[in-house]
């Protein structure tokens, strides 16, 4: 044990002779005897530091995704409003050059219908001249009529609903018919001569016959041909102008 201890001394007496008579070397040591204390520390502060700019990093990512959300919320609300404008040009545009009187509506409602798939509600009634019977349109054409009136709403029958019958005329041939509603939530012109030469695309408008829908409104275009199941007459399937799931502002005819 006494062995063991002397020649420690003998050792550190050794190095501390020589790092007293070269000091660079004492330098050196001492710069590695800092750095080795130091280290923990300065691994603790960088992990530290680590944390802090994770941190900072989610919480700008979460501003930013909150940013986000409500830019697109805004960007969704303008283009709400401009679809809604442009529909509100629209409907201005055909009251002031149609030749008929018109009471414009919005609707409010749609209800199921014991024959189709819905009756629009609208916020116009008596109190408005709104009758039973009124053509009801869009700036791009007809929809349906009004089946009902209350003091300050009213219920239209859609163009497609299978109680509906209206007299129209193609176009460009002159040929009327009956439009009729389908089960299928459609709609088609029938009664059409067999030897009719029909072409897709042909522009159909009410006939004005029978005084109640006024002629000369535009209706839709034929999409497709066929002939009944008797083969009496043909028929053309009708595409509206108008998408009838879209309807939010109206035009009643008086």
């Amino acid at each position: 044990m006494f062995a063991i201890k002397k020649r420690a001394l003998l050792t550190a007496l050794v190095i501390t002779i020589i790092l007293v008579l070269n000091p660079s070397l004492l330098t050196a040591v001492k710069k590695i005897s800092y750095e080795v204390i130091c280290y923990p520390a300065r691994v603790i502060h960088n992990v530290a530091g680590a944390f802090t700019t994770t941190g900072r990093c989610l919480r700008e990512n979460k501003a930013l995704k909150e940013q986000l959300n409500r830019l697109s919320l805004e960007i969704s609300r303008m283009n709400s409003i401009q679809v809604e404008n442009n529909r509100l040009r629209e409907i201005l545009f055909f009251k002031k050059h149609t030749q008929f009187k018109t009471i414009s509506a919005e609707v409010i409602s749609r209800v199921p219908s014991a024959w189709s798939e819905e009756i629009l509600i609208i916020n116009k009634g008596e109190k408005h001249r709104i009758k039973r019977r009124m053509a009801v349109c869009t700036a791009r054409g007809l929809i349906g009529t009004v089946i009902e009136t209350g003091p300050i709403t009213s219920k239209v029958m859609l163009i497609t609903d299978p109680e509906s019958r209206i007299g129209v005329i193609l176009q460009d041939s002159r040929q009327s018919g009956v439009l009729e509603g389908n089960d299928d939530a459609t709609c088609k012109m029938i009664y059409l001569p067999m030897d009719i030469d029909l072409k897709f695309g042909e522009k159909i408008v009410t006939a004005g016959v029978g005084g109640i829908v006024p002629g000369g409104i535009p209706v839709g275009t034929v999409h497709k041909i066929g002939r009944s199941l008797v083969g009496l007459y043909k028929y053309a399937l009708v595409k509206p102008y108008q998408d009838l799931n879209t309807v939010e502002e109206v035009l009643c005819i008086e």
